[in-house]
């Protein structure tokens, strides 16, 4: 008998148990906050959206409209259809997509933007900022500037006896295995480096559940930046793949 009683307490412990933890469940999904892009001022209708005026809300979750947009980043540089007001939420019925004037509106003549695709294991894409200057070396040798400066071109001594490549402006001659091909682009080595890259747009891909953007399981993002227009083909062929890395320091 006694035997039995304790069987009979060691099952309504572990049930007990079971149903607390479930409840534990319930209640944290039902009451866990979400973040989403809510407005930080008034806006009127045609208002074009910069990141000073959004920013993230937290809500519960089942309080959360599914047409919200919960990356703010999303938000930026397109049009407002109709007046908003501070605390608002935003949809996508209520905008128009122009932002490929928004972020060429302040270009220069000489300047482009280059959209690249950031892989989510990239070490750097937490620290991405708008506004922010960024590196991009590339991870393989670039053969065709190899055979251009360092292989089959012919050679010659300047008065210090270092070698140049023929017709090359030795203003842009660094060292034996460096050379400055623009203003901004170096060849190290046969390694493409780019510098001075602003940091101008950065498109996050959100999660299919939620929509919730997920540092463990997140999708790639679009990264825009500024370059110069007779640089933009050189950063377009080394960011066509994966064979790259971003760097973020001293310019």
């Amino acid at each position: 008998m006694y035997f039995g009683y304790k069987k009979f307490f060691i099952l309504a412990i572990i049930g007990a148990l079971i149903i607390g933890f479930s409840i534990f469940l319930y209640l944290n999904s039902h009451f866990e906050k979400v973040a989403i892009a809510v407005l930080q001022a008034d806006i009127k209708k045609g208002h074009t959206i910069k990141d000073e005026d959004v920013r993230d809300g937290f809500f519960y979750k089942q309080d959360v409209p599914v047409e919200a947009i919960r990356n703010k980043s999303e938000l930026i540089g397109l049009e407002i259809k109709t007046d908003r007001y501070m605390g608002d939420f935003i949809t996508r019925e209520m905008l128009e997509d122009k932002r490929e004037d928004y972020l060429s509106s302040n270009l220069k003549e000489d300047e482009a933007i280059i959209s690249i695709n950031l892989n989510s294991k990239e070490s750097m894409a937490s620290d991405l900022q708008i506004g922010k200057k960024i590196m991009i070396v590339s991870t393989e040798k670039d053969k065709d500037m190899e055979d251009i400066f360092y292989k089959n071109s012919a050679v010659f001594s300047n008065s210090e006896g270092s070698c140049l490549s023929k017709g090359f402006n030795i203003k842009n001659y660094l060292n034996s295995s460096v050379f400055q091909i623009s203003e901004n682009i170096f060849l190290v080595d046969g390694f493409i480096y780019f510098k001075n890259l602003e940091v101008i747009h950065i498109q996050e891909v959100e999660d299919t559940d939620m929509g919730i953007l997920s540092k463990n399981n997140r999708k790639d993002s679009s990264l825009y930046v500024k370059c110069k227009n007779l640089e933009a083909p050189y950063l377009a062929k080394i960011t066509s793949g994966e064979k790259y890395k971003l760097l973020i320091g001293p310019q």
